[in-house]
């Protein structure tokens, strides 16, 4: 994840605010994942024991949330770290499903207000986080399939005679993919609460599949999900994936997003090509002639 060349071309180079977001998460992830182990060591113990753990939940909480004010997305880690939590309270503390899910909502909740009151406070920028959320949401994005078939729907509907009523399909087809990836978002939270999904695969494949419905997509949006996943998923099919896609991107899209004339990117990529070949050249040639002076 880190040394993956999105990473470095566009979160780095384009300096984007996803940066931010996925270190809060994963840091987030990372220590309300700990601290609920330890709950689960103090509960073979004895509950007095089990104050690291709570503290540490509670900064992994507020690293989550700090995420969310980033960029609303980063709320989802806290979705997961909280089934995590309601796990434990129904599997140790012995509380029924619902008020385990309930109290572990409830205490991230806290975490939640009370890290925005404390950045709102500490920035003086208000309620300024919110009002930059969704920017980007009036841009068409061509790796976005909601959008894509909202474009599409709008094409075919000119051809045929009827208009053109793209803004509204896209209106349409972009709040099922939405509502789509919510879904499954709300099945993974679950699939975690009984155990079968690991918090962090969890929140990978529910983030792959938000960014997949997503009305706006960017080539760099996928490292939501790339990061978590790397920490999870294990298949050569993941890997092999996410290989091929971030080569190919790397060579698409610019870092900050911006797009150059199809001759001006062939005659970089034309310069890059004959630079290589020369340097290789200028190699070979050298190689051979010290194995020559050794030889002689």
């Amino acid at each position: 994840g880190i040394l993956n060349p999105l990473t470095i071309l566009h979160l780095i180079g384009g300096i984007h605010n996803e940066s931010l977001m996925l270190g809060f998460v994963l840091v987030g992830m990372e220590l309300a994942l700990r601290g609920i182990d330890k709950l689960h060591t103090s509960a073979r113990l004895s509950m007095s024991f089990a104050w690291p753990g709570w503290l540490l939940i509670l900064g992994g909480g507020a690293l989550i949330s700090a995420a969310g004010m980033v960029k609303v997305t980063g709320f989802i880690g806290l979705g997961f770290a909280g089934m995590a939590l309601a796990r434990f309270l129904h599997q140790r503390v012995e509380m029924m499903s619902w008020l385990a899910i309930l109290a572990a909502a409830g205490y991230f909740i806290i975490i939640l207000l009370a890290t925005i009151a404390a950045f709102t406070v500490i920035s003086g920028i208000g309620l300024g986080w919110i009002t930059g959320q969704g920017g980007a949401a009036t841009i068409r994005s061509w790796l976005s399939v909601s959008t894509d078939v909202g474009v599409a729907s709008g094409f075919i509907g000119m051809m045929l005679g009827l208009g053109d009523h793209t803004e509204a399909i896209l209106s349409v087809t972009r709040a099922v993919g939405i509502l789509a990836a919510a879904g499954f978002m709300v099945r993974m939270l679950f699939a975690t609460f009984r155990g079968v999904m690991h918090p962090i695969g969890g929140l990978g494949v529910s983030t792959l599949v938000l960014v997949i419905l997503f009305p706006v997509v960017h080539p760099w949006y996928i490292l939501w999900a790339i990061f978590p996943l790397a920490a999870w998923a294990n298949r050569w099919f993941f890997r092999y994936s996410v290989v091929i896609y971030s080569a190919v991107m790397s060579f698409v899209v610019l870092p900050r997003g911006l797009g150059l004339p199809p001759g001006t990117i062939a005659q970089i990529y034309l310069s890059a090509a004959v630079g290589l070949a020369t340097l290789i050249t200028f190699g070979l040639v050298a190689l051979r002639l010290m194995r020559t002076r050794v030889l002689d």
